[in-house]
């Protein structure tokens, strides 16, 4: 019955498969060139590494991308670079941090992605060998095939000097049955298939030896096995003259089978369980199965000869022409089917490349052969091609591939005759973009600006172009206004009241009340209502942003130029209550520019404005009410509205109100009495918001809040208080939200007004899968100057791989680049970073990727940089490094010990100085004490012999004058 099934499906497809139908795929596209900072233009390859960097190889280099800028590494004139040829032509990752490269010189070199540095594989010998491939084993060694010379083998590529050459030669370790080589299979880490052209050899490695396995050389080594294919179980060889062997991995059985009288070009163990099938250059695809007794054959004849082949998951086999396009196989109906594509410039390219698999939603892409680049939807029989010219829904993106890369991230790299790098996202297509008017070429025909749905779930849209559409599941329905002499106008706001009746603002001419006059409600009748048409109780201005209606029935009519309106109808005639004719509790300046109008839980009225909120209670059915409180921004209050411009206010099933404000994020009301105080929870970008500016919101049916920013949708669990964010990565279109336009189906979806229709989508449809991403330092500054690894500069390694960044005290202004390495999720990534040591709080960078601190003082710092983007990992992606900065060289500890032994010294000799001023003070005073003691004894001595020689000398003197 299964089987039954199954072929009844294939067939269904099989009959309704057309070439190049349109469909609808959602996803979005970039393209990088040499204005990018590209090397060059013509790409031959892609790679990704561990790390999640893209590599490419062009005509001038490798380059390697981070998701935001190019890296270059080549050879130029002046530098130490052993890159003797700058053409790429494979890349490939090793197990430990290199990359090699075969260059188109057939030369091999190992890229250091440490060291940022090129080495060219040297033989012993020193003859040069060409090489044709590069092959990484399972166990790491690296596998180097010739061009006619053997086979070189690496087994440790930290030691690429010790090597094995393999040849036909007699002297070789291992003998090859030829020096010419098909290619290379592993059997898991320790068997080796070798096919050249005069047969197949295996080998067996224990630690880093290789032994010759005896295999049969009768089925073995008698003919040219050109092509081979691996199922779990066994392993086939096919030669150029049409043999088959196939060899048992558990049993070690081998048999072989003569299947067709031509070369087989490629072999497919097939995973859906129909065997092998080999295709020759016979135009034949030959379909094997075996059995434990016999094996079935089955030749299918094609209007050409084929060559590789893709078997997709529904079992359907897309082979390589040997002309142009591809060809698919069904098994069940046993019919061929060729698609092809012309190119876009009308020439045929023999060097395009061609290639089948499968994306993350079961999509099979082709690069058809000559030219044609396009995928089959597995549940709709459809095969659609790009082209540069012919189908504008799929992007205008060129179709002649010369190099192709599919990430299973749902990313596809490639590279076209028109050169450049192009990448294409794929996307899930959870939000359905819709216009109202898919024909016009005018964008204000889709902008849309009002938007309600009305109680019989119709969708009324009012376009800035003055257009009214109303539409019910998607679909237009026709609405007539028996009344209506040119338009409407642009209706900015809509709402149907109790009665049935749908009232619509608009721009610059008045509000409408639409009456239905049928029981379908698709025709109306309309009463018009302008400024001063009906005396001093008439409307006071012609531009409505806002309608609601209370309990009583009054509506509620909130303009953007004079204030606040009541309606209020008797004996159906309509009077409206104003500033002008006596409204009483309503701020009298400052509020007059409604943009919101909602009721809280009491049946109070939230009037949001550019210049705060007002709060005005309802009262009864025939008075307004006169109490009311309004609120704004106050400056260094966190508690206050976090913008006074307020878009939209919405009130959720547990009647929490929020209000919507122009760059002051989403703000919760927290309140007992609304009249009496309010208070605001104010949810920014620091709390999760993609940006500030919010225009609108909504509820879904689980209580998550929906909130349209200037930078996409965001999902507000208020319970946990986190944000999920949707924007391009999400398949969300590039679309600027309207404001006040947001509303909620009965079957819980979710739509929202944009300059370009609106959006449509079913939040339990959403899936959000989580991946895995790593942080990488892309980038590294030292006073201003870009740093590279270098044996005398600042860093020996790539700033990815430094453990530890040294630097000098004069090297303290540093800058430091990094990226999340996510090429789906692109751009839009949110980044904290802090210098630990230096600062203890995370530094909201936003979608940043550069951290700068300048003047950093000498000491030791860990640098760490981490997601904000909680939602989008498994794992949140984290990445540190450390920073020694040293201190100049008079405050070092020797420095510190010379200033303490200078500092003794002067200590010992202000001490030795002291103690002699002492000294000599002392001996100065004692000589002093000496000099008077001596006066003293003189002056006494002198005085006791001036008198009695006195008394001598006054008698002579007498004698002498009287004698």
């Amino acid at each position: 019955m299964n089987h039954l099934l199954k072929f009844f499906c294939l067939v269904t497809i099989w009959l309704f498969m057309g070439t190049q139908i349109k469909a609808q795929l959602n996803f979005r596209s970039e393209f990088y060139s040499t204005e990018n900072g590209l090397s060059h233009d013509a790409v031959t390859t892609f790679m990704k590494d561990r790390e999640g960097f893209i590599w490419i190889g062009t005509w001038n280099g490798i380059n390697r991308f981070d998701g935001h800028h190019f890296r270059s590494f080549n050879s130029f004139p002046g530098d130490l670079s052993h890159l003797k040829n700058d053409r790429i032509d494979q890349i490939v990752e090793d197990h430990l941090d290199n990359l090699w490269i075969k260059a188109y010189d057939n030369q091999i070199y190992r890229f250091d992605k440490v060291k940022e540095q090129f080495h060219p594989f040297k033989t012993k010998l020193g003859n040069k060998l060409s090489f044709t491939r590069i092959k990484v084993g399972l166990d790491g060694a690296i596998w180097l095939i010739t061009k006619n010379k053997g086979l070189i083998v690496i087994p440790d590529p930290r030691k690429p000097d010790k090597y094995f050459h393999y040849t036909s030669n007699a002297d070789s370790k291992i003998k090859l049955p030829s020096d010419q080589l098909n290619f290379l299979l592993e059997e898991g880490k320790n068997k080796i298939w070798i096919s050249t052209a005069k047969g197949i050899i295996c080998l067996d490695k224990k630690r880093d030896e290789f032994n010759k396995i005896r295999l049969d050389s009768k089925i073995f080594n008698v003919e040219n096995f050109f092509t081979y294919a691996e199922s779990s179980t066994k392993i086939y060889f096919g030669s150029s003259s049409g043999n088959l062997i196939s060899y048992d991995k558990g049993s070690q059985s081998v048999s072989k089978q003569k299947i067709t009288n031509h070369k087989i070009n490629n072999l497919l163990a097939s995973k859906a369980g129909n065997g092998v099938y080999a295709t020759t250059s016979g135009s034949e695809l030959v379909n094997v199965k075996f059995t434990k007794e016999k094996f079935q054959l089955n030749r299918f004849i094609a209007s050409e000869k084929l060559a590789w082949m893709y078997e997709d998951n529904r079992g359907l086999v897309w082979i390589e022409p040997e002309h142009t396009g591809v060809i698919c196989f069904n098994p069940l109906a046993g019919q061929f089917k060729k698609f092809t594509s012309v190119s876009d410039d009308g020439y045929s390219y023999n060097g395009t490349y061609f290639r089948a698999f499968e994306d993350f939603k079961g999509r099979v892409w082709v690069s058809m052969k000559n030219a044609g680049l396009g995928y089959f939807e597995g549940n709709k029989p459809l095969f659609n091609a790009f082209s540069n010219s012919k189908n504008p829904s799929l992007d205008n993106l060129p179709n002649g591939i010369t190099a192709l890369f599919n990430e299973e991230n749902g990313v596809i790299w490639f590279s076209t005759i028109d050169r450049g790098v192009n990448k294409l996202i794929l996307q899930d297509g959870y939000f359905k973009q819709r216009f109202p008017n898919a024909q016009s070429l005018q964008k204000s025909d889709n902008e849309v600006r009002g938007l309600w749905v009305d109680k019989n779930q119709r969708l009324w849209l009012g376009q800035k172009s003055k257009n009214l559409y109303v539409l019910k599941n998607g679909v237009k329905i026709p609405i007539k206004f028996s009344n209506l002499e040119k338009n409407l106008g642009a209706v900015y706001c809509i709402m149907d009241d109790s009665k049935g009746n749908i009232w619509m603002g608009t721009k610059a001419n008045g509000l409408f009340l639409a009456k239905p006059k049928n029981k379908e409600k698709t025709t109306y009748e309309l009463v018009h209502f302008k400024k001063g048409n009906a005396g001093i109780f008439s409307l006071n201005s012609d531009e409505i942003y806002s309608l609601l209606e209370d309990k009583y029935g009054k509506i509620w009519v909130g303009t953007f130029d004079e204030g606040l309106n009541i309606a209020t109808e008797q004996n159906g005639n309509y009077t409206f209550l104003n500033k002008n004719n006596g409204l009483k509790g309503y701020p009298s300046e400052g509020f007059d520019k409604i943009r919101s109008m909602a009721f809280d839980a009491k049946g109070n009225v939230w009037i949001g404005t550019t210049n705060g909120l007002v709060i005005k209670e309802v009262s009864s059915d025939k008075l307004s009410g006169r109490t009311y409180s309004s609120y704004s921004k106050i400056p260094g209050a966190k508690n206050s509205l976090g913008n006074n411009d307020i878009q939209f206010i919405f009130r959720d099933h547990r009647n929490i109100m929020w209000l919507c404000t122009s760059g002051g994020g989403l703000d919760k009301a927290l309140f007992t009495n609304p009249l009496v105080k309010v208070d605001f929870r104010n949810y920014t970008t620091l709390d999760g918001l993609p940006n500030d500016y919010v225009l609108s919101c909504t509820e879904d049916h689980h209580g998550f809040i929906w909130a349209a920013t200037q930078n996409g949708l965001s999902k507000f669990n208020p319970v946990k208080e986190e944000f999920t964010n949707f924007g391009l990565h999400n398949g969300l279109p590039k679309v600027t939200f309207s404001e006040s336009a947001s509303q909620r189906f009965s079957d819980h979806a979710l739509v929202f007004g944009t300059n370009r229709g609106y959006i449509y989508f079913h939040p339990d449809s959403i899936k959000i899968q989580k991946s895995t991403a790593k942080m990488v330092f892309t980038n590294l500054q030292v006073n201003n100057t870009d740093q590279f690894p270098s044996d005398s500069g600042i860093i020996n390694a790539g700033v990815n791989y430094l453990n530890t960044l040294k630097l000098k005290y004069n090297q303290n202004i540093i800058s430091i680049d990094y990226a999340i390495l996510d090429s789906k999720k692109g751009v839009k990534q949110l980044y904290a970073y802090r210098l630990r040591g230096f600062e203890t709080n995370w530094t909201n960078n936003r979608e940043r990727r550069r951290a700068t601190y300048t003047n950093l003082p000498p000491g030791n710092y860990v640098f760490e940089v981490k997601s904000l983007n909680n939602d989008l990992y498994t794992k949140v992606p984290y990445k540190q490094f450390q920073i020694e900065i040293s201190s100049p060289p008079w405050k070092t500890w020797w420095a510190y010990l010379i200033y303490l032994i200078l500092l003794v010294g002067a200590i010992e000799m202000a001490r030795r100085i002291t103690l002699t001023m002492l000294k000599l003070r002392n001996k100065i005073a004692i000589d002093q004490k000496l000099a008077e003691l001596k006066s003293n004894f003189f002056t006494n001595i002198s005085h006791e012999l001036r008198t009695p020689l006195t008394l001598i000398l006054n008698p002579i003197d007498e004698i002498g004058r009287n004698e």
